[in-house]
């Protein structure tokens, strides 16, 4: 098998863009057939922002995971025996 060259950060961002906007338009579809499913009125731009504001708090919340989870580690490696 031949070795894969690691991503460019430009490839990195662009990964992440459109991993966001797949969420994001799967998220604002769901709510707004869950709406449509339960007789409500919410329009699709009010599920879009609702679904924008799920997936901003969870990127928030992921980038939060990692920087605890580098700083545990630089932490246990800074122990002497650990």
């Amino acid at each position: 098998m031949e070795e894969q060259s690691p991503l460019t950060p430009r490839q990195v961002s662009r990964r992440l863009l459109w991993s966001l906007i797949a969420w994001w338009g799967a998220l604002s579809l769901v709510f707004w057939l869950l709406d449509f499913a339960r007789d409500h009125s919410a329009s699709l731009l009010a599920c879009a922002g609702s679904a924008a504001l799920l997936v901003a708090l969870g990127e928030i919340g992921d980038g939060v995971r990692r920087w605890h989870k580098r700083r545990r580690g630089v932490r246990t490696a800074a122990r002497p025996g650990g």
